[in-house]
């Protein structure tokens, strides 16, 4: 195993994950994939089908705050300022999600009739994105299985798609939202790598937070790594991990 995690413990790690089904399964996959129970953790022994789960899985505890405290790993946290940009200064300040809203206004409209959305709100193209998450995740899981629907032409899959890609590439523009949305989990992380420079670490080797792809995008953009092309990067992954 990479990463130097060959030997981890329960007691050596730390998950924390947005209080979202999504989030927290990814969470609570990820641990499987890493702690396999060994030994006295393998919960029952008997040699019943249903029992293969103990030889493969053990419970680990993922820690979670509701959304609206939890301004580390979610965008809902309360923040008066943050959601003033999401709300009124993205859309105003950024020229590339003004044309797209201006140039795409009928396909739009076409969409809410078709679909029964509201999409005048003021994070309608965000909803607009996420009707894009919603068919491509249904066409992967059906496979050849999946019937798009009427309204699912060339056309409008592009818009889609570019609403998508927006998603994620837009909030690099307002360096202050940076700070107050990606702030909180940079200045964790930051302080447990401190920490463990200094063996301060308490015993932790593993820090773990699972949040939304947009929050990732995000931490992107703080660091200054984020490409433009997320969708194709990695668009399904929602954990970030660091070693201490």
């Amino acid at each position: 195993m990479e990463f130097g995690l060959d030997n981890l413990r329960l007691k050596d790690i730390s998950t924390q994950s947005a209080a979202d089904r999504v989030t927290v399964d990814s969470a609570l996959a990820l641990l499987a994939g890493l702690l396999p129970p060994t030994g006295d953790q393998v919960w029952s022994t008997s040699n019943y089908n249903a029992d293969e789960l103990a030889r493969l899985w053990q419970p680990v505890a993922v820690s979670t705050v509701e959304a609206q405290r939890d301004w580390k790993l979610s965008t809902e946290a309360a923040c008066r300022t943050a959601e003033l940009v999401e709300n009124v200064t993205i859309t105003e300040n950024v020229p590339e999600l003004r044309h797209f809203l201006a140039a795409n206004r009928e396909v739009i409209r076409r969409l809410e009739v078709l679909t029964g959305e509201d999409f005048t709100g003021d994070l309608s193209w965000i909803w607009i994105a996420n009707l894009y998450d919603t068919y491509i995740s249904e066409a992967e899981y059906f496979g050849p299985a999946f019937y798009p629907p009427r309204w699912a032409d060339e056309q409008t899959l592009a818009v889609l798609r570019q609403a998508n890609e927006l998603k994620f590439s837009v909030w690099g523009h307002d360096q202050a939202y940076l700070r107050l949305r990606g702030g909180p989990l940079l200045q964790e992380i930051t302080d447990n790598l401190i920490r463990a420079a200094k063996d301060e670490a308490g015993g932790r080797s593993l820090a773990i937070y699972s949040t939304f792809d947009t929050n990732i995008a995000i931490i992107e953009h703080s660091l200054g790594i984020f490409r433009g092309n997320w969708t194709e990067m990695m668009m399904m992954i929602y954990c970030l991990m660091s070693t201490t």
